[in-house]
Order: C-alpha cells, then structure tokens, then sequence
C-alpha cells in the first residue's frame, strides 16, 4: 500500500494576479501523482504549471476561480491514496 501524501502551499489566503505553489510531498518512491480541484480531476489552465514529477503545481496569475479545495493523489498498479485538503481562498486585488 502507498502512504497518504501531504500537501504544503505557499500560502492559503492569496490575492488575486499573484502565484502560489502547491507542492504534493508523497511518502513513497515511485508513485504516479495526479492532482485534484474540488473533488474532480484538475483540468490544467495556461496559467498552471506542473513539474515534470507532477508533484509541484504553480499557479500564476491567481484568479478568483483557482479558489476551492486541493487534493493530491498519490497511486501505484496496486493501490492509491489522496492527501487531506488544502482550501486556497482568493481575494481581489
């Protein structure tokens, strides 16, 4: 079995047309990491970026939408495991 990966963010609270980085920090090697919005698969924006390990997501510029819950799922052929939320709140600028 994969152990529950953990998310850290830059910061929670963001103003909108500033960035922030979520990064996915798996408990083990060799995992296949897939990121999650408000409960769906994350549907990538020209304004995201992901690292070429999937495990950094940056968002740049922030806007109002990006606002909701992150979840990072880590998964290998036999099983997966999805962090706890991370809620980002956006503000206007």
């Amino acid at each position: 079995p994969v152990t529950q990966p953990i998310i850290r963010v830059t910061s929670t609270t963001v103003t909108a047309q500033s960035s922030v980085v979520l990064t996915c920090l798996p408990g083990d090697t060799g995992v296949s990491i897939r990121w999650i919005f408000n409960n769906r698969s994350l549907q990538l924006t020209e304004r995201m970026t992901l690292s070429p390990t999937k495990c950094q997501l940056s968002i740049d510029p922030v806007r109002i939408e990006d606002a909701g819950d992150y979840q990072c799922e880590v998964f290998n052929p036999v099983s997966s495991k999805t962090s706890l939320p991370v809620s980002l709140v956006v503000r206007n600028a």
